[in-house]
Formats: C-alpha cells, structure tokens, sequence
C-alpha cells in the first residue's frame, strides 16, 4: 500500500466538545486519498473516547503528555506519509470539499502553497480575508501581515508541501506560534496561491488561549513581531516605517503587561529601531526612558496602568 497523497494533522488539547464535529467533517470530505493524524496533547478530559468512537482505517491516534500545540504539530509532521500537508485545529471543521479544492489547485498548477479563507463563528471589525490571486513577492506577505490578512499569521487553511515544511522549526511557543512556521515558509516560496473560497469553518473558543491573555503571550508575541518586523526593516525599505510602528507599539504592550510582575528585556527591539521613530510618538519615548532608567519607568507604567483601570 502506497503513502496517502495528503496528511491531516489534527492537534488537541481538552477538546472533547468539538473533537468529534472535527474529525467527521475530514472523514466525510470528497477527496479520499488521505490520512488523518490525531495528536492528544495530554487532554485531561474525554476527548480520547471520542477520537476512538470512529472506525476508519486512515485514522491514526496518538497520545502525549502535554508539550503545548507547536511541538505537537512538529510530531504530527514527523509522523505524517503525505506528499502534503494540512493543519486543523480540534476545535474547527472544514468544508466537504476543502481537501477536493485545495489539492486539485496544488496538483494542477504546482504552487508551493495553497491557503484559502475561512468561515467563522464571530464577526471581526477587521477586513481579514483576501481574494483570489497569485503571490509571487513576499513583500506583499508582510503587507498583508501588517493589514490583519488573516493567511498571513495563521497556519491553518493551508496546503503546505511536505518537502519544504521539512528543516521549518516549530517553536516551543503557545501563542504566534504558527506565524513563525508560516513565515519561515513563505521565505521558501515562488510563489502563494490564495484562494477566496471559505473552506476552512474557524470556531471562536471563549476558553482558549486567544481569549486567556497571559505574561507568557506578550513575550511569544514580541519574539514573533522581533522576527518578522526586523526582516522587513532590513530587507524592505517600502515596509520600515510600517515595521518600526508596529514594533514599537508590540515592545510597549510587552513592557506594559510585564512590568507588574518582573522585568523585561526588550533590548533586542532597540537594535531594528531608529532612535528618531521612537521619539516620534509617546510609546517610543516611555522605551528610550525604560533603556535608560528601568526601575523609574517601570513604577511609572504600573501608575499609568491603574489610572486606566
């Protein structure tokens, strides 16, 4: 028996609402050459039950203690037999005909990605989906990062090719983690084909880590903005002032929320910035004051943060 031509990586954790929504809507799509990688990252709850409820030959089941969504991924893909590549997130579903779509546009035009858009369960205030079109610079990536495009930091509604997915490191992050997989990706490319059909069904989970704001998320998050802002800064004149802004405003929003428990470095960030963009707005020049006196500034922000409680 051959490898499937498509491996679906599915990561979970406490799942056991949604799993089974999940793994019917991928049994059920119309293309068939498939696999379908279940990864329990250590779910407490009665998920694994649900996962082995279902009798289907392409299903394989794995269990491990925690190790957090990134490295769970990196497991599925070391696992995986396929000659591509999807992530689906345990609590989301997907369209009968998402893998049908995706894999005729991949086979028939030899893209090296494929992302489409999504469906989901809230509405934002946020233009975050995209047309039909053909990518071939990956300046207009980061434009489109910038612009909340959502393909351009989420790492489901893809089609990745396994070859080049094979050196991507997966951090040991729990949050912007797959904006660093995906990036690292896009760099890869000759080209990115999105897609405007909505065959990835997104499910707003009020208990997940997006709606948890936590210390360790402002960290994650100004170690992804310090990789893909300094590619911008160094490689894109067009995109530095729109790449030192957001910096900037990210090394804030990670001192702000870190300075009430411990100190922070964010010397790293000083190193893309020119001191005069930080001395353009309020939020650079509370930086340059925190570089040079930290302990002053940090009493300063826990007064200016209760203010505005």
């Amino acid at each position: 028996m051959g490898f499937p031509l498509v491996s679906v990586i599915v990561p979970f954790y406490n799942a056991e609402k949604n799993i089974g929504k999940c793994i019917q809507s991928i049994l059920s799509q119309e293309f068939k050459d498939f696999e379908l990688i279940l990864l329990n990252d250590g779910s407490t709850d009665d998920a694994e039950i649900v996962c082995k409820s279902f009798n289907d030959d392409r299903i394989k089941y794995f269990y491990h203690d925690n190790i957090g969504v990134s490295l769970t991924r990196r497991k599925g893909l070391l696992i995986s037999k396929g000659k591509y590549i999807t992530f689906i997130d345990g609590d989301d579903t997907v369209r009968p005909d998402y893998l049908k779509i995706m894999v005729k546009e991949m086979e028939n035009n030899d893209y090296d990605i494929i992302c489409c858009n999504s469906s989901d369960s809230i509405k934002y205030d946020t233009d975050i989906y995209h047309k039909d079109m053909i990518i071939t610079d990956i300046s207009s990536v980061y434009k489109d990062y910038f612009s909340q495009k959502r393909y351009a930091f989420c790492i489901w509604g893809k089609l990745f090719k396994r070859n080049l997915l094979a050196d991507i490191s997966f951090p040991d992050m729990s949050y912007a983690e797959d904006t660093f997989v995906i990036h690292q990706y896009f760099k890869k490319c000759r080209n990115i084909r999105l897609l405007s059909y909505a065959g990835y069904i997104y499910r707003d989970n009020p208990e997940g880590i997006m709606h948890n704001e936590n210390d360790s998320q402002a960290e994650e998050l100004l170690k992804c903005n310090l990789f893909i802002c300094g590619e911008c800064i160094g490689k894109f004149p067009e995109l530095k002032e729109t790449a030192e802004q957001k910096l900037i405003s990210n090394m804030f929003y990670a001192l702000l929320r870190l300075s009430f428990n411990r100190k922070t470095s964010i010397n790293n960030g000083f190193e893309l910035l020119d001191k005069h963009i930080l001395n353009r707005k309020l939020k650079g020049r509370i930086l340059i004051m925190y570089k040079k006196h930290p302990e002053f500034t940090i009493k300063f922000l826990k007064k200016f943060y209760h203010k505005k409680k």
